[in-house]
């Protein structure tokens, strides 16, 4: 019996102690497990979703970066285009100045080149009339004249295609 008792009284203490441990030690461990997990389950469900807005932030940086690069090589294209076709049209406009300049130029140039040889057409008339009437000692007359002149004429006219 007494074994029963001791017994008795052992299997007593060790269920009173494991009530007591079950409200005094369990319960507060397994809430405090339970508010940690909970904790931790919260932060991992916060570091998802920050992850996820920094992917979506990330990705709409790039497709702004995108659009940026597409934008700035359409804006050199377009650039590139206007530069040639303003190119293009001062170089035509130039050429247009220059042939119409040259144009002007050769015509006051064959008018110069009339003058000229109208003017020494004259003076060679002049002259000659003026060294025949010496040579001769009379005056000769219009009709004297005109055809000394056209035979000079004729004579120089030779003499620059030579």
């Amino acid at each position: 019996m007494n074994l029963n008792i001791t017994l008795l009284i052992e299997v007593a203490s060790f269920a009173l102690l494991l009530f007591i441990l079950t409200k005094l030690l369990y319960k507060p461990v397994l809430e405090l497990l339970d508010k940690r997990s909970k904790n931790v389950e919260k932060m991992l469900n916060e570091s998802q979703r920050s992850r996820e807005e920094a992917d979506q932030k990330a990705k709409n940086a790039q497709d702004a970066l995108d659009r940026a690069r597409r934008e700035i090589i359409e804006m050199k294209e377009s650039a590139r285009l206007e530069t040639d076709e303003a190119r293009k049209s001062i170089l035509d406009k130039a050429r247009e100045e220059s042939r119409m300049y040259l144009e002007f130029s050769k015509k006051e140039l064959e008018k110069e080149a009339g003058k000229i040889k109208k003017g020494i057409r004259d003076q060679v008339a002049d002259f000659s009339i003026f060294i025949a009437e010496k040579i001769l000692k009379r005056e000769i007359t219009k009709k004297d004249q005109a055809a000394f002149l056209e035979k000079t004429l004729k004579e120089m006219e030779r003499e620059d295609r030579t």
